[in-house]
């Protein structure tokens, strides 16, 4: 056994987990009258790793004594221990600031994109402090937690934009956020509808009852690229649907299909406590029963005018544009008592990036390559479940979606 004299005291342990080892390392700690400066562990596999830095004991004895009766204990446990003279940190030194990136694989994380995620870090000097494989099925590691120490200076947009590449390239989903109480919190979740709750663009099927459908779905790409300014492309897209009939809607509404996961994303969150809204710039005649159907607190679209039971071709109010959606998410979350920082905002379409750059967590959803590229999260690989992970909320067991729309 070594001698330690100054300096603090780094105490490792080592083997298979099992209750009551931490108390007794903690017990030996305090029985040797040392101070605790900090403890860290970790289980991997049922392999344990605990580390605890310690001021070491007063004189005579010093570390001797407690490093001969951890020595003792460990070996009787079937543990190893390691012992360093570490330096003490300057007085009034923090740890830098928190990230966690949250990783979800479509199936298993691979080395290879651990490899590459590590040096995006490493190559913006971002220091991994922790990993977590947060994935439940036995023997799996397909959603990882790391747990990131932020240099002073950090380009985050650069980073996310090296982070990105190694998503696209492994098919892995993640997330660089701050590690605070608001990742793990959410108190209200705004969600768009078309191509985003639901899988499709209602406006494209409703133009093709109409024999329309090539003419409107360019319209609408447009829109959605950002290219073409949203209100003036509905009212365009609006006019040409004029003559369609109430019941034809209603088959369309009827045929509406959820998301892959956005029945069990609502659940989780609404078992939470969250707060939901439903924030479309499609219309009231789609969005409102799916809004009450699937519970949803708020529900804000446009409405279409109709007379003699058909479409006229034009809109009644205020058009839910860009701007309008950003508008509605800030005073709902006024309105609810909910800080900024506690809003998830889901969305597909360039009007939706105000709204998802108002959110705390913006997640721009199976999105169009114009809108990924500028927000500040996206999902393009998997479920709506796995933004229940970036929240660090556990996905719920596998469930069958709720039956088909009725109106």
């Amino acid at each position: 056994m070594v001698g330690v004299d100054g300096g603090l005291l780094l105490l490792t342990v080592a083997g298979p987990d099992g209750p009551g080892i931490t108390g007794w390392l903690m017990g030996a700690v305090a029985g040797s009258g040392a101070r605790v400066a900090d403890a860290g562990q970790a289980v991997t596999r049922g392999w344990l790793t605990l580390s605890v830095l310690v001021e070491p004991p007063p004189p005579p004895d010093g570390a001797g004594a407690l490093l001969r009766g951890l020595e003792d204990g460990a070996r009787r446990r079937g543990l190893s221990l390691s012992h360093r003279r570490v330096p003490r940190s300057p007085v009034g030194a923090r740890r830098p600031a928190g990230l966690v990136l949250s990783c979800v694989a479509v199936g298993d994380l691979s080395a290879g994109f651990l490899a590459d995620a590590a040096a995006a870090l490493a190559g913006h000097g971002a220091n991994i402090r922790r990993i977590d494989n947060s994935d439940p099925r036995d023997g799996r590691m397909g959603r990882l937690e790391v747990f990131v120490e932020e240099p002073p200076g950090l380009d985050r947009r650069a980073l996310k934009a090296r982070l990105f590449e190694a998503s696209a390239r492994h098919r892995v989903d993640l997330a660089l956020l701050k590690d605070d109480a608001f990742r793990v919190r959410p108190r209200l979740v705004v969600l768009d509808m078309d191509s985003t709750l639901v899988r499709t663009e209602v406006i494209d099927e409703m133009a093709r009852a109409v024999g329309a459908g090539d003419e409107v779905a360019g319209i609408t790409a447009r829109a959605m690229d950002g290219e073409v300014c949203f209100e003036r492309a509905l009212r365009e897209r609006v006019g040409r649907l004029r003559g369609l009939g109430v019941g034809r809607m209603r088959e369309i509404l009827d045929g509406l299909e959820l998301a892959e996961g956005g029945g069990e994303f609502l659940r989780a969150v609404k078992a939470l406590g969250c707060r939901t809204a439903l924030v479309s710039g499609g219309f009231t005649f789609f969005a409102v029963p799916l809004g009450e159907r699937l519970g949803f607190d708020h529900v804000f679209a446009n409405e279409l005018e109709v007379e003699g039971g058909a479409l006229t071709g034009r809109l009644r109010g205020r058009v839910v544009d860009a701007e309008r959606k950003a508008a509605i998410l800030r005073e709902t979350a006024r309105r609810e008592g909910v800080p900024l920082g506690q809003v998830v905002a889901v969305g597909d379409g360039a009007n939706d990036l105000p709204m998802l750059a108002a959110a705390g967590l913006g997640v721009a959803y199976h999105a169009r390559d114009a809108v990924r590229d500028r927000a500040d999260t996206h999902l393009s690989h998997g479920p709506m479940t796995s933004i229940l992970h970036f929240l660090g909320i556990p996905e719920p067991p596998g469930a069958a979606e709720p039956p088909a729309l009725r109106s």
